[in-house]
This record gives C-alpha cells, structure tokens and sequence, in this order.
C-alpha cells in the first residue's frame, strides 16, 4: 500500500509484472538496430497498454548459449516492466505485438512487501548467459552497450524508472 502524498491517506494498487521475450539473430548489426528500436520506442508499451501509478522497465540481450543445438543461435532479448496499477485497471494483452514474441504477464491484488521483494527479483534476474556465455561474445555486446551514442554518451541505458518509482520511495503496508 502506498501512501497518496497529497491526500495523506492510504492509496491501494495492484502490482503488475510483464515481461515479453523475443529470440533475434546474432548478426552485430541487428544489436544496433535493437538498441535504436528500444531508444525510439522505450515508453510506448506503457503508455498504450500499462498507464500506471508508477513503473520499472529492464531491458536485457543474452548472448547464444553453446550448449544448445537445438536450434541456430540467437539473442534472447527481454523487456521486464514492474508497475504499479489501479485494481480497477485491466491487464495488458498477453499476445505479442510481433510474430515469436512471447509475453507472461502476472497480477498481484495489492502490494505488499513480500509480493514486491518477489516482484522485484523476477524483474531484475540478471541474465545467465551474461555471466556464463562465451566469453568474447559477452565483451562485444558490453562494449557496444558502453559505447552506444559516441563518446559524448553514457552508453546505452538498459532500465527506466516512472512515476512514483523515479527518486521517490513507497511507503508500504505490512505483510
């Protein structure tokens, strides 16, 4: 439960977890024309289909795993959105907006701090292939990361804080 700071009185929300995945090529091109896609295009899911009281939103790239054979190597690359929502709020679509997009979207009925420590865990899940893929290929995504936007740039921003989640903290019920 988060307290309204104009009204000082107790405002109940929902908390709400998407997260879509999407498997993409390795060509190092297609990295640039990802981080362009995210850059131009970072706030639309939230504000066609999520307007919340507050939200994070992650984004992460995997490189290939080289145990799988299954299939030709790919990137997995995840947006993961935390928000918080009015209970009256109906959920986003759970279809993809893109052929394979998969999407998992998951509602809690209030927030307390045992849903959000669960929350936020999911949400922030480093990924596996980062610490444990090949290991050249990890510093050339990291590199590109570091150095998306030219020298005058800070590199490519992976999360987004809005509304009540930017610089603020909750203030929640107990469990």
């Amino acid at each position: 439960m988060t307290v309204c700071e104009d009204r000082k009185q107790p405002l109940k929300l929902d908390l709400i977890e998407v997260t879509t995945t999407e498997l993409l090529p390795t060509d190092e091109r297609y990295l640039h024309q990802l981080f362009q896609f995210i850059q131009d295009h970072r706030t639309e899911f939230l504000r066609d289909h999520l307007p919340n009281e507050g939200a994070f939103q992650l984004y992460t790239i995997e490189p290939p795993d080289p145990r799988d054979q299954s299939t030709r190597p790919h990137w997995k690359f995840q947006q993961r959105i935390l928000a918080m929502i009015d209970p009256f709020q109906e959920s986003p679509p759970e279809q993809g907006e893109f052929v394979g997009q998969k999407r998992v979207v998951r509602r809690h009925n209030g927030i307390n701090r045992k849903r959000l420590g669960m929350a936020v865990g999911r949400t922030a899940l480093y990924p596996e292939q980062m610490m444990r893929g090949p290991k050249a290929t990890v510093a050339q995504w990291l590199e590109l990361k570091r150095t998306w936007g030219g020298p005058a740039s800070k590199g490519f921003r992976m999360s987004s804080y809005y509304g009540r989640l930017r610089k603020t903290s909750l203030q929640l019920g107990k469990m």
